[in-house]
């Protein structure tokens, strides 16, 4: 059969699958490719700058791309890089998984010049922070002066160009920092007075008022400083201070948060200095260096919590060498914070001593490397071994340098973990535990009298520690040199196939719970305490002990709570105590009772 179409049939079939083809490239596709990466951009999936990337650059117009770029990459981003990983000598923390931390400078910038150059419109805050963004790659890459040039440009051409009667604020607060971080100390009074003078012609909210005053005092304090006006500098930040705590006054907790620390500081400064310096670089143990690792330099009141970026004072990325500068640091005592992404932790440990400081003098210029180290490997046990004999073995990599090895023990309880150093002085990479010795770890007791009471939270798992044997356990090693500085450890960081796959974690079977550890561990702590202490009038041995312990732990936790006005409760516990030495002559009794007579 012969089919024959007419040529304006033919025509119409043609016109229709090319308006069909045009519309699926300019409207069906571009909506589907953006719902993909909607969905992982909602998400936080660690793909979503590969997809947003795409998303703009298959754009079919400039308006479009613009469009994509503020939505996805100015609207969403920091002031300061997120990390997975925040590592100092006195505390870390970090994400539970992957997921996504916005864009490097390095893979916005040419979208950001793009959109600097093609943005019709200056007014509004996205061109203010594309920007301010290009101004601090800038700084980095090139030169402080080659920065300041450029945000001075482009701020007279937004003053000549917007339709707002106000002079930019985002832009001005970046060309104050760099006037003083390139020195030029009367260019930046300049720009401060000319700003707060606009200010006070405005009629707006007082919170909002505090917050911006609180970012100008910031400068205002850095110049006061230079020129050795400490008085007023802490002056002017008590007087912020108070404007703060007032009822009807908001602030900013980071700006709060740096200018208590700059109050701490030049609270101990003594007649004139100059400011120091300090610069390192961070590498692997291996001399690879760590790069685009984010750096902080925290004062003691800092260094007693958790890195939070936007709130750090001092902060630094490191370059293509690793190195990090920091210019302009008040001498003082320091601790230095890294932020690291998970796959530049992956199997590496930060040996660092809890207490190590770097202490900056006057005009002092110091230099402090960070080298991440290969973590030990772990032989046994592993993968949730169980032990049910009366001795444990541990073994683990052998460390060549070492001159001798420390094993720790975690437990872990609701919400949380312990770990403490069961083991000291082990020369080599074994050593067997007895059960008995961990059942017999040193606890905390005091049969002192308790000035106050507290509502402390009481953890089962915690309390029957070792001898909970329906728990999960896991262990590392650490070794030392001769003078007990650690030189490398097992524990850290291990996220690919090959180093997750023997974990260290164990469980202890040697025991079978009493029906006192099962009233605890329901949280019926007096019931508990009350059973404890009948099976220390009827059982005997290992199990005697066990509850002699447990008691002692209870009443402890419950003079604590209660408080112990007739000392009824110290003296029970210390003839608990008194029983265990008796029972098991073990020193670290003896060492109780003679702390606390």
């Amino acid at each position: 059969m012969n089919l024959k179409i007419k040529r304006k049939n033919f025509l119409y079939v043609v016109v229709g699958m090319l308006a069909f083809s045009l519309c699926y490239v300019y409207l069906f596709a571009p909506i589907m490719e953006e719902r993909k990466v909607e969905r992982a951009f909602s998400q936080g999936e660690p793909h979503a700058n590969e997809l947003i990337i795409n998303l703009i650059d298959r754009a079919n117009t400039d308006s479009q791309k613009l469009h994509y770029i503020e939505k996805y990459m100015l609207t969403y981003s920091f002031c300061c890089p997120i990390k997975d990983v925040y590592l100092s000598p006195s505390m870390s923390h970090w994400q539970e998984e992957k997921s996504w931390h916005g864009f490097t400078l390095e893979e916005m910038v040419p979208y950001l010049e793009m959109y600097v150059e093609k943005r019709g419109n200056v007014d509004g805050v996205h061109y203010q922070e594309a920007v301010v963004l290009l101004t601090d790659y800038y700084a980095f890459h090139t030169s402080i002066l080659e920065a300041t040039e450029y945000v001075e440009a482009k701020r007279d051409d937004f003053i000549d160009r917007s339709t707002m009667i106000l002079m930019p604020r985002e832009l001005t607060m970046k060309l104050v920092e760099l006037y003083i971080d390139g020195e030029q100390y009367t260019k930046a009074w300049s720009l401060i007075e000319e700003y707060e003078q606009e200010q006070l012609q405005l009629e707006e909210d007082e919170e909002w008022k505090v917050i911006q005053d609180g970012e100008l005092l910031e400068w205002k304090v850095e110049l006061l400083i230079n020129e050795q006006k400490v008085e007023d500098a802490i002056s002017r930040i008590e007087d912020w201070q108070k404007r703060v705590q007032s009822p009807e006054d908001g602030g900013s907790y980071d700006i709060e948060e740096r200018l208590a620390s700059m109050l701490e500081q030049l609270k101990k400064i003594d007649g004139t200095f100059s400011y120091g310096t300090v610069s390192g670089v961070v590498e692997t143990e291996n001399g690879e260096p760590i790069v685009g690792a984010a750096v902080y330099l925290r004062t003691e009141q800092q260094s007693s919590h958790s890195i939070h970026p936007e709130s750090e004072k001092y902060r630094a990325i490191t370059d293509h060498n690793g190195f990090y500068q920091f210019d302009h640091v008040v001498p003082d005592a320091y601790q230095l914070g890294i932020g690291l992404r998970f796959e530049q932790i992956d199997g590496y440990s930060w040996p660092v001593d809890i207490d190590e400081r770097i202490q900056v003098s006057s005009g002092e210029e110091v230099e402090y490397d960070v080298t991440l180290v290969q973590l030990l490997e772990v032989n046994q046990p592993v993968n949730d071994h169980v032990f049910t004999e009366d001795e444990m073995e541990f073994s683990w990599e052998e460390d060549r340098a070492a001159a001798s090895y420390q094993l720790a023990l975690t437990t872990y309880f609701d919400g949380g973990s312990f770990t403490q150093i069961v083991k000291e002085g082990i020369e080599q990479p074994e050593v067997r535990i007895s059960i008995e010795d961990l059942y017999h770890m040193p606890f905390y007791v005091s049969f002192a009298d308790p000035k106050e009471r507290y509502a402390s939270t009481l953890h089962p798992e915690q309390q029957l520690s070792y001898a909970h044997s329906e728990g999960q356990f896991s262990w590392y090693v650490i070794s030392v040199d001769e003078e007990g500085k650690e030189l490398r450890r097992s524990t850290g960081y291990r996220l690919n196939e090959e180093l997750a796959q023997d974990i260290p974690f164990f469980q202890m079977k040697q025991r079978t719970l009493t029906p006192a550890d099962q009233l605890l561990l329901r949280k019926k702590v007096d019931q508990a305490l009350s059973s404890y202490q009948r099976d220390i009038e009827q059982r005997e041995g290992i199990e005697q002990e066990h509850a002699l312990i447990m008691a002692t732990k209870l009443l402890e936790h419950k003079k604590e709570i209660e408080g112990d006005d007739n000392g009824e409760i110290r003296r029970v516990m210390k003839g608990y105590v008194e029983q265990l030495y008796e029972l098991t002559g073990r020193e670290e009794y003896e060492v109780v009772l003679n702390e606390n007579e």
